[in-house]
């Protein structure tokens, strides 16, 4: 971590019933910095956490269930807004201070072929109670599924075993990405610098085709060779 950077980054004397909380690995200060100059100016509650690297991307984002719930213990006074370290505030999100359902967050419309979840975990509003905890632990126990699952991948399943838990439906300018929708005007910005991220998918997809390379010109020479012969 850099100087600035290497502890917890703390704020709690907004008026607000809720804390921004985001964590961040060393490659992504830069991110962190604006949003925590957007909080700042805003006069948000927030908790910016630095996390060890776990190698992949893919990986990092599995670490999101355990450090919202840690967040929901280490504040039980505060509901916990969730917002990835890629994100900025551009506006005071009011309606954090209004929901009564135990979550809130942004489900992908059903009639879009863009979206490759049903949820959008990138911003998530959670009630400090009994029913946030049990998702965020549900959350937790499905992320078995392999090295190249990602938090939207749990999510997915594990809000289907929560029976009774209520759900408000964010609207997209709280989860807007940066280059996308240049007609809604944005909440939460996010700027999506995964992009630029290792990750282990692409890692695999590499070695594969080395791999497919070597063995077509293994097979060429082959070829050649018993071809002279």
């Amino acid at each position: 971590m850099t100087k600035d950077y290497q502890q917890d980054v703390i704020w709690l004397q907004g008026e607000q019933s809720y804390i921004v909380c985001a964590y961040f690995t060393a490659n992504y200060i830069e991110e962190i910095k604006s949003l925590h100059q957007s909080l700042q100016a805003l006069q948000i509650n927030y908790f910016l956490h630095p996390h060890p690297d776990l190698g992949y991307w893919e990986k990092n984002t599995r670490a999101k269930p355990d450090f919202i719930l840690q967040c929901l213990e280490q504040f039980p006074e505060y509901n916990i807004a969730y917002t990835d370290a890629d994100s900025v505030f551009r506006q005071n999100p009011v309606l954090f201070d209004s929901i009564n359902k135990d979550i809130a967050i942004f489900k992908s419309p059903t009639d879009s072929d863009y979206f490759t979840h049903n949820y959008l975990t990138s911003t998530i509003y959670f009630k400090n109670n009994a029913n946030s905890r049990a998702l965020l632990k549900q959350w937790i126990n499905e992320q078995h599924a392999g090295a190249l699952q990602v938090d939207q991948d749990s999510f997915d399943i594990a809000i289907k075993k929560i029976a009774d838990l209520s759900v408000y439906h964010l609207p997209f300018s709280y989860v807007k990405v940066f280059d996308q929708s240049q007609d809604i005007e944005p909440v939460i910005e996010h700027f999506q610098a995964s992009r630029k991220q290792v990750k282990l998918k692409n890692h695999l997809r590499r070695n594969r085709n080395r791999l497919l390379g070597s063995l077509l010109l293994i097979i060429l020479i082959w070829g050649t060779y018993h071809v002279i012969a």
